[in-house]
């Protein structure tokens, strides 16, 4: 069948279709039916950062657009056509996302719209139990608070370079057996995620102590808190707060909490006393 009228006259003679172009100079067919739908982010996505976006087309076309908000915010003459948005400027907010195609006679045809939340907020984060000083012995929960203003993707707790069971994807508690771990520091490592990839790390180091000493001091001056695996040897605290390691001991794990708002407390290793000798580490 040929169309020798105008393409407003075309429903009735040449049936609907969904992008058509005529020619009456050649009065020969020239259809080009066109579909376009975003197959990649699904709706209701959170996104941050570049944003990969894919379109599916079938049909003559010659370029596809991206609108966010009917604004182009990216655009490609090359199938398969995968788009990029850059959403690092825009606003954190709502935005409805769509394709249109372009024909090769100028014809257009726009996909449904997607809707898409921009979110570059990572989540809050805390291990909620834990308080000063960090000293852990026997079985002891260890629990993850952790919020964010859209959605939550995932939360984990590694222990000792151990992921740890009972996290799920909005709370996490875990019991833990110190008696698993040798006394000693240990590292606790929390990850938060949101559903736009936005992640929160948090690294505290702990003290087990479930065979040790605990040695405090306290006259009014300043106080501290030192704790010895039982391993290694006890240290004699003097009067004057100097700590005499005893002929063999190398290692020593200390957490030390200082209330003094006039002075600071000064921290070294070597030899003789301090400040007259020794390597500061902590003023």
């Amino acid at each position: 069948m040929k169309c020798q009228v105008s393409c407003a006259a075309l429903v009735g003679l040449c049936g609907v279709v969904s992008l058509v172009a005529c020619s009456e100079s050649t009065g020969q067919d020239n259809p080009s039916t066109v579909s376009i739908s975003i197959t990649s982010p699904q709706t209701q996505s959170y996104v941050n950062g570049s944003v990969e976006v894919t379109v599916a087309v079938t049909g003559e076309v010659s370029r596809v657009e991206l609108l966010a908000n009917d604004i182009v915010v990216g655009e490609s003459d090359v199938a398969p056509f995968s788009l990029t948005w850059d959403t690092s400027s825009e606003e954190e907010a709502l935005y409805r996302l769509r394709a249109v195609a372009h024909g090769p006679g100028g014809e257009q045809q726009s996909s449904a719209e997607l809707l898409i939340i921009v979110d570059r907020t990572p989540p809050t984060l805390d291990i909620a139990n834990l308080s000063l000083p960090y000293v852990l012995s026997g079985t002891e929960t260890i629990e993850l608070a952790s919020g964010d203003d859209n959605e939550l993707a995932s939360l984990s707790l590694v222990i000792d370079g151990v992921e740890q069971p009972g996290c799920t994807v909005t709370s996490c508690q875990v019991l833990w057996d110190t008696l698993t771990v040798a006394d000693g520091p240990v590292e606790l490592s929390a990850r938060a995620a949101d559903a736009a990839g936005n992640v929160t790390t948090l690294v505290r180091p702990v003290a087990v102590v479930n065979d040790g000493t605990v040695l405090t001091f306290s006259d009014g001056s300043g106080s501290g808190s030192y704790f010895i695996p039982a391993q290694w040897a006890s240290l004699d605290l003097h009067k004057k707060y100097h700590i005499d390691m005893p002929t063999g001991v190398t290692e020593m794990v200390t957490i030390g909490q200082w209330y003094e708002a006039t002075w600071q407390m000064q921290l070294d290793v070597g030899t003789g006393f301090c400040p007259d000798s020794g390597t500061t580490y902590l003023q």
